[in-house]
């Protein structure tokens, strides 16, 4: 799977220490990207941003989305993620807090404070990002294409609101 960016860039340019473990990393990155990113793109222009990157073919219109708005929001929700999961470890017997012996790891409490405060910075990048393909959407008409089969999707409103049918209480 190809990345927005990768892995040495997500450490230089985030609150992702250096010397976190590069695998797991991955995978926050590749499930950052398709839980995160693709539902605010639409996999129309999800798919084909990716497929620019890996094959060439990238517009400047493209240039500015990624560098400019989209890679932002992808690594403060990366850092949400890493935040939530790098302290815990799945092994073949349980699963628990890990702990190295130079750092105690957060609280939930000290953690859920953290987060919240990231998530808030995301949600800002995200809605600039959205702002900007709303703003540009001549450049990006694969946007345009999953906005509207997200109204085609939606069920017609009745012509009244106004009920038919008697609704009825029971009290005890």
């Amino acid at each position: 799977m190809a990345f927005f960016v990768d892995i040495d860039y997500l450490k230089k340019n985030s609150l992702i220490h250096g010397n976190v473990n590069t695998d797991q990393l991955s995978v926050i990155l590749r499930r950052t990207q398709k839980l995160r990113i693709e539902p605010i793109l639409g996999t129309p222009l999800y798919k084909d941003l990716l497929d620019k990157i890996e094959n060439g073919g990238l517009t400047a219109a493209d240039v500015t989305l990624l560098n400019d708005y989209l890679i932002p929001c992808l690594l403060i929700y990366c850092e949400i993620m890493a935040a939530k999961y790098y302290n815990v470890e799945i092994r073949n017997k349980s699963t628990g807090r890990s702990n190295d012996e130079y750092q105690v790891a957060n609280t939930d409490t000290q953690n859920a404070v953290f987060t919240d405060e990231l998530y808030t910075n995301a949600k800002v990048f995200e809605q600039t990002l959205i702002g900007f393909l709303i703003d540009n959407s001549t450049d990006y008409p694969k946007y345009c294409e999953y906005q509207n089969s997200l109204k085609e999707d939606v069920p017609p409103k009745p012509e009244s609101d106004s009920y038919d049918d008697t609704i009825s209480f029971i009290f005890k």
